[in-house]
C-alpha cells in the first residue's frame, strides 16, 4: 500500500489548538474507540468523536483553573490515573490552563513518586478514583483533586463552554509540553520533559526520502485516513504519552487503546482483537508470542497490514508467525529521546532496526565491551544521539528539549543512553542496520519490555556482611531473582542466613524499586562461595556466571514461577507487599550443581509477621448502594472475569467446576455439612470472603483498596428496585423470569452455572455422592420482600448485635429455634431464601455473586459484635460438623483448621478473629 503524504504543514500547530479546530470542522471525526462494555465486546465498541474529547478536555481544563487557579510560569502538577484515555485528555487540559503535566508511573513505590515530584517541582495531585495518593500527601502537602470520571467527562449531554487556548506554532513550539520520566529502575529516575516541537518535527520523518533503497517506517506517525491504530502501552509510558495524540490528531488514525476503564492484558489480547477491527498497531513482544502461540494465529494476525514492536526480543518462533502473514517493523526508542528515523525493515529481519542513520544525528560508535553470542565474540557499538546543522531538524534527543541551531551555538551536546548493538552480518545493511545485544550499565529487560537496572539493589544487597557477591538476573523472563554468593564461612543452606538477608536489606531496598524490578521472597537463591565467575580484578563476568549457573535459575522459575510483578501498582496500598514465607537455596559444587530448596508450609498464614493495620491502610468494604458506578463496576467485572478463567482444580477431579469462579461453589459445597449451623459458620465464611477477595485482584484487576461489598437488608424493602437487583447495567442482574427463574436481565442474565440443584436442608441430609458432575443450567433468581422482611428486619439486626454471647448471636443467624425446624430461618436463612433461585441452594449457592455481599453483610454483623465484645471475640460456640451432634468433632477453637480446596490455603480459626490483625487481614466495613 503506497504511504500516504499529509499537508507539508499538517503538524504545525499546538496539540490544544489542532484539537479545538478539528472539533469546529469535522466534530464527528473519530479520535479513539472504546468498547462499550470492556468484559462483553460483543457489544460493539463507541467511536469517540473529537467534539467529544474537546468538550472533555474543556471540562478538565475550567475544573483545574476552578481548583488551582490559572498557571504563567508552567507550573507542574502531578496526574495519578487508571490506565485510560484521561491520561491524554489531562495532558491538554494541562497545556491550557498553562501547566505542564507530570506522568508519574503508578508502578512506582512512594518514594520514587515524592522523589519525582520534588525533583520537579510540583506543585498539585490531580488523581482518578481507585488510585491511592495518601501516601504521597502524608509527605508532600501539595494541593489535591479527583478527575470526573471518564464517562462523564465523554458525556457530550453536558457541554461546557470553551475554554480558550490560541497560542501560535511559532508562539508556542518551545514551550513546555508535558514531563515523564526514565525507568527508574536505578531507585533515582530522571525526569524528562518534552517541548511542543518534538512532534512538530518528528512527525515530518513522513517526508524524508529514501535511504539505501528503503521508504521510512511511518505508520506510527501517519497511519492514515480513518485507519484503527492499537497502541498497546500504558498511557504514562513515554510510547503513548508522545504518540497516541499526535496520531490521532495529526496522522488521521483511530487510537485504539484497548479497554475503556483498564489496561489491555496479554491474556486479553485475543479476546480484544476477535472485535476491535485495528489493522495496524504498535505491540509488546510480549502480547506478540502470546498471539503467535494460539492455534488459530492466522485468525488474529492476518488482519493487520503492519505491527511495530520493541523494548523486548520477539521469540523466533514468534517472529516467523507473525512474519508470515504480516510486516513485522523492530523499532528502537528511549524516554530521553522517544523514536528516531526508521526504514521499513525487511519481512523477515526480526531481530534487526532499519536506523536512518542520514537525517536522525544517529551515529554508532565501537565500543570495548565484551560479548559472546553462541561462544564466539561478537562486534559492539554504542549508540549516540548527535546533532549538527543537517540533521537539526529531525535529532529526536535535541528536538524533545529544543536545542536547535537556531538557540544553541556548537558544538551541540550528545547523548549517549547506553544501548549496545551489533550489525547486521550483511556487508550492505551493516552501516544502518543493527541488532541490540544488551546496555553499558548491565540494564536488562524483562519479557514485558521493562527494563530492570540491578546495580543499586544489587550493592545494597552486598553490603550486608554476609553476602559475598550479588547478581540479578531475569532478562527477557517476567520477573527478576536474585543470586546472592554468601561470604566465606557462611553457609548457604542456613535458612537463618536467608531470612537475615530477606529481613534486614531485600525488604527495605524493593521500597525503592518500581513494582516490575521489586525482588520476592521466592525468588532468592544463596550460592557457596566461588560460584561466581569473576575477573583477574575480581569483577563478576554476569554472562558466565548466569551461563554456569543456568540450570540453577531454570529450576527456580520452573519451580516458583515467572510473574510479573508490575501489579503491584498504585491500584493496591505499597506498603502491603507480599511475605512469603519462601526461599530457594542453591549449593554450587565441583563439576555439578546440587539444590536443596525450602518449600512453603501448608497454610502461609503461619508465623507470618502481622502488617501494621490501620483504618487508613485498611481495605474498605462497601455497601453496595454507596459505591460509584465505577466501583460497583470493578465488582460485577472482577467477577465476570473469574468466570472466564480456567479452573484450577485437576482435570476430571470436579468436572463441574468449570471456571476460576466455579471453583469456589466447589469449594463451598465441598464443606457444607461443615460450616453449616456449626462452629464453623462464621469463621469458614469470612476466609471464603477473603480468598475470593484475592482471586479478584490477583486474577482480575479488582482495586486494592477495595473489599468486597455487603448488603444491607433494611436500606432496601424492595429488592426489584434496589442498586443490587434492578437489572442495571451496575446492577448484579434483575429477578428471574416468572417460568424459569433465570435472571432476566443485567450483567448476569444468560449466566450458566453447573452446580445442583442439590437436596435442600434437612436433619439427614448427606452431601450427595453426584454433586461433582456438571448439570448446566441458568443463574436463578425468586426475590422475596417478605423475607427480608420477617427475617432480616432492622430489630433483628440490633438484638442480634445486642447478644450477650456466640450462642445468641448464632441463634439469630441461623434461628430463634432450630429445634422446630427450619420455619425460622434467622438473619443468614433469610438473606438466602430472600433472593431465592440459586441462592437459595443450601450447597451450591454460591455461584450467584450476590451470595458474596449476603455474606459479607453476615461477616460485618460479626464484626460489629466482636468489636463491642472484645473479651468474647475468640469463641464460636459449636463443632465442626452441622447441627453439632456430640461426639462427632471437636469444639472448634482457635487451633481448628479449616480448608478451602483449590481457591486457598488452610488456616486456623483463630487466625482469621480479626479483621484488623494485619495478618493476613486488615479491612473495614465503611
Amino acid at each position: 500500500m503506497e504511504r500516504p503524504i499529509p499537508t507539508p504543514d499538517y503538524s504545525k500547530k499546538l496539540l490544544p489548538v489542532a484539537i479545538d479546530e478539528i472539533a469546529s470542522k469535522e466534530p464527528g471525526r473519530p479520535w479513539a474507540s472504546l468498547p462499550h462494555d470492556d468484559w462483553d465486546l460483543s457489544q460493539g465498541f463507541e467511536d469517540v468523536s473529537f467534539e467529544t474529547l474537546a468538550n472533555a478536555i474543556n471540562k478538565v481544563a475550567h475544573a483545574i483553573e476552578g481548583t488551582f487557579g490559572r498557571s504563567s510560569t508552567f507550573e507542574t502538577f502531578a496526574y495519578l490515573g487508571v490506565p485510560d484515555v484521561r491520561y491524554y485528555i489531562v495532558q491538554m487540559a494541562a497545556i491550557k490552563t498553562g501547566y505542564k503535566v507530570l506522568l508519574s508511573s503508578p508502578l512506582n513505590s512512594t518514594n520514587i513518586q515524592i522523589s519525582v515530584m520534588e525533583k520537579t517541582s510540583c506543585v498539585a495531585i490531580v488523581s482518578a478514583l481507585g488510585v491511592l495518593v495518601e501516601d504521597i500527601l502524608k509527605a508532600l502537602p501539595l494541593k489535591h483533586t479527583l478527575i470526573a470520571e471518564l464517562d462523564d467527562l465523554l458525556d457530550l449531554g453536558e457541554r461546557v463552554p470553551p475554554y480558550p487556548f490560541e497560542k501560535t506554532w511559532e508562539d508556542g513550539k518551545l514551550d513546555p509540553y508535558m514531563i515523564i520520566h526514565s525507568s527508574g529502575t536505578t531507585g533515582d529516575p530522571t525526569p524528562v520533559e518534552y517541548k511542543h516541537i518534538f512532534y512538530g518535527n518528528a512527525w515530518d520523518f513522513v517526508f524524508l526520502p529514501d535511504i539505501h533503497g528503503r521508504e521510512h517506517y511511518c505508520d506510527l506517525m501517519y497511519p492514515g485516513e480513518g485507519t484503527r491504530f492499537l497502541l498497546t502501552s500504558s498511557p504514562f509510558h513515554a510510547m503513548a504519552a508522545t504518540c497516541a495524540l499526535p496520531m490521532s490528531v495529526f496522522g488521521r488514525g483511530i487510537l485504539c487503546p484497548g479497554y475503556r476503564h483498564r489496561a489491555l492484558a496479554t491474556s486479553d489480547i485475543g479476546r480484544y482483537l476477535r472485535y476491535a477491527n485495528v489493522t495496524k498497531a504498535a505491540m509488546t513482544p510480549w502480547m506478540m508470542e502470546t498471539l503467535a502461540r494460539e492455534p488459530d494465529a492466522q485468525r488474529y494476525i492476518e488482519p493487520f497490514e503492519s505491527v511495530l514492536f520493541g523494548g523486548a526480543m520477539l521469540s523466533p518462533f514468534a517472529s516467523n508467525i507473525w512474519a508470515k502473514y504480516v510486516h513485522i517493523q523492530n523499532g528502537w526508542a528511549c524516554t530521553e529521546a522517544m523514536a528516531p528515523g526508521l526504514l521499513k525493515a525487511d519481512r523477515n529481519d526480526h531481530a534487526y532496526v532499519y536506523f536512518d542513520t542520514v537525517h536522525t544525528g544517529i551515529e554508532f560508535r565501537k565500543s570495548q565491551v565484551e560479548i559472546f553470542e553462541e561462544g564466539s565474540q561478537v562486534p559492539v557499538y554504542e549508540i549516540v544521539l548527535t546533532m549538527n546543522e543537517k540533521t537539526a531538524h529531525y535529532a529526536s534527543w535535541h528536538i524533545r528539549q529544543g536545542i536547535t541551531p537556531e538557540n544553541t551555538k556548537g558544538p551541540y551536546p550528545e547523548f549517549h543512553p547506553g544501548d549496545l548493538w551489533t550489525p547486521h552480518p550483511d556487508p550492505e545493511k551493516c552501516s544502518y542496520v543493527f541488532k541490540f545485544i544488551g546496555r553499558i550499565d548491565d540494564t536488562f529487560t524483562l519479557s514485558s519490555a521493562s527494563n530492570i537496572h540491578p546495580g543499586p539493589i544489587e550493592r545494597v544487597i552486598s553490603a550486608h556482611p554476609k553476602a559475598g557477591g550479588v547478581m540479578v538476573v531475569g532478562n527477557q523472563r517476567r520477573q527478576p531473582l536474585a543470586l546472592i554468593e554468601v561470604a566465606e564461612g557462611v553457609e548457604p543452606t542456613d535458612d537463618a542466613v536467608a531470612d537475615e538477608i530477606w529481613d534486614s536489606v531485600i525488604r527495605d531496598a524493593n521500597q525503592n524499586m518500581p513494582a516490575h524490578a521489586m525482588i520476592t521472597r521466592s525468588h532468592v537463591a544463596l550460592v557457596a562461595p566461588g560460584c561466581f565467575v569473576r575477573t583477574p580484578v575480581g569483577k563478576v563476568n554476569r554472562k558466565k556466571t548466569e551461563d554456569k549457573l543456568a540450570d540453577l535459575i531454570e529450576g527456580v522459575y520452573r519451580e516458583f514461577g515467572d510473574m510479573w510483578q508490575g501489579k503491584h501498582d498504585r491500584m493496591r496500598r505499597i506498603s502491603q507487599m507480599p511475605d512469603m514465607k519462601l526461599l530457594t537455596i542453591f549449593i554450587c559444587a565441583i563439576g555439578a550443581s546440587a539444590a536443596v530448596t525450602t518449600k512453603p508450609d501448608k497454610g502461609t498464614w503461619h508465623g507470618s509477621q502481622p502488617k501494621r493495620c490501620t483504618t487508613e491502610t485498611a481495605v474498605q468494604r462497601k455497601e453496595y448502594g454507596s459505591m460509584a458506578d465505577h466501583e460497583k463496576l470493578s465488582y460485577i467485572h472482577a467477577v465476570q472475569c473469574l468466570m472466564r478463567l480456567p479452573s484450577r482444580y485437576p482435570a476430571g477431579v470436579v468436572p463441574a467446576a468449570t471456571s476460576r469462579w466455579l471453583d469456589f461453589t466447589a469449594a463451598h459445597v465441598n464443606q457444607t455439612l461443615n460450616i453449616h449451623f456449626s462452629g464453623l459458620l462464621l469463621p469458614w465464611h469470612r476466609h471464603f470472603l477473603y480468598v475470593l477477595e484475592g482471586a479478584m485482584k490477583a486474577d482480575c484487576g479488582y482495586p486494592q483498596h477495595l473489599g468486597i461489598p455487603y448488603w444491607d437488608y433494611p436500606l432496601y424493602p424492595s429488592l426489584v428496585d434496589s442498586p443490587i437487583f434492578d437489572g442495571s447495567h451496575t446492577s448484579l442482574g434483575s429477578n428471574g423470569s416468572a417460568t424459569d427463574l433465570c435472571i432476566e436481565k443485567g450483567p448476569f442474565s444468560n449466566t450458566t452455572v453447573t452446580f445442583g440443584p442439590l437436596p435442600p436442608a434437612g436433619f439427614d441430609m448427606v452431601k450427595p455422592d453426584n454433586w461433582t458432575q456438571p448439570n448446566p443450567h441458568c443463574l436463578q433468581r425468586n426475590l422475596n420482600d417478605d423475607s427480608i422482611s420477617v427475617f432480616n428486619n432492622q430489630s433483628n439486626i440490633d438484638a442480634l448485635l445486642a447478644s450477650p454471647d456466640i450462642t445468641t448471636v448464632l441463634r439469630w443467624f441461623n434461628s430463634k429455634a432450630l429445634l422446630f425446624g427450619f420455619t425460622e430461618r434467622g438473619i443468614h436463612g433469610g438473606g438466602h431464601f430472600s433472593i431465592g433461585g440459586t441462592n437459595a441452594d443450601f450447597f451450591s449457592s454460591a455461584q450467584d455473586p450476590a451470595f458474596y455481599l449476603h455474606h459479607s453483610m453476615v461477616d460485618r454483623l460479626w464484626a460489629l459484635w466482636q468489636d463491642s465484645h472484645p473479651d468474647l471475640r475468640y469463641t464460636y460456640n459449636g463443632t465442626s460438623t452441622i447441627f453439632n451432634p456430640p461426639g462427632v468433632t471437636p469444639e472448634v477453637d482457635n487451633s481448628t483448621v479449616m480448608t478451602f480446596g483449590e481457591v486457598g490455603e488452610p488456616i486456623t480459626v483463630g487466625e482469621i478473629a480479626d479483621p484488623m490483625s494485619g495478618a493476613p487481614y486488615c479491612y473495614v466495613y465503611l
